[in-house]
């Protein structure tokens, strides 16, 4: 059924049971170009249910720390990119490839009665396992507000900007 009947945001669900990382990442790009959020199949191992218990899951053994051999490090890779979490306007267009995460948003509301105020705050989630070393965030129409090195990046929107751009980079070694 078509969501924007009921104004609801679409979901893209359970996709990327599967250790082809080519796969997952194909599925997450065109998530991000048609700004979907979307839930990965599926978080731990070990499922009766499933055709590949341990093949297609994030942490191998529910009942063990996430960590070391019980993750599926590559999946884990591939799904933790940096993604928009809060924005504080209307997103344009988001991407996340070759280690770049863009991100372009008008000010204005998405029910076009107006615009947010400046500074008004946006939230990108920044997944470490992504910039290991750190990351470098390149600002038009806003300024970064959080710390440096943040696991969320705030950006706050400056007067008179109706378009914030984001860039996020690995931090110059």
């Amino acid at each position: 059924e078509d969501p924007t009947k009921y104004h609801v945001p679409w979901l893209m669900s359970e996709f990327g049971s599967t250790t082809d990382l080519a796969n997952i990442a194909g599925d997450l790009a065109k998530a991000d170009a048609n700004r979907l959020g979307w839930t990965e199949w599926a978080y731990t191992g070990n499922d009766k249910t499933s055709s590949s218990a341990n093949g297609q899951s994030l942490v191998l053994d529910p009942s063990q720390p996430p960590t070391g051999a019980n993750v599926e490090t590559g999946n884990l890779k591939v799904l933790a990119e940096p993604y928009p979490q809060a924005v504080a306007g209307t997103p344009t267009s988001w991407s996340f490839k070759a280690g770049v995460f863009r991100l372009s948003y008008s000010t204005a509301r998405a029910d076009g009665h107006g615009a947010f105020p400046a500074g008004s705050t946006t939230s990108v989630a920044v997944p470490a396992i992504q910039y290991p070393t750190g990351y470098a965030v390149t600002v038009t129409g806003g300024r970064v507000t959080s710390a440096a090195g943040a696991s969320t990046l705030q950006v706050t929107s400056e007067a008179g900007s109706a378009i914030v751009t984001v860039m996020v980079t690995a931090a110059a070694s």
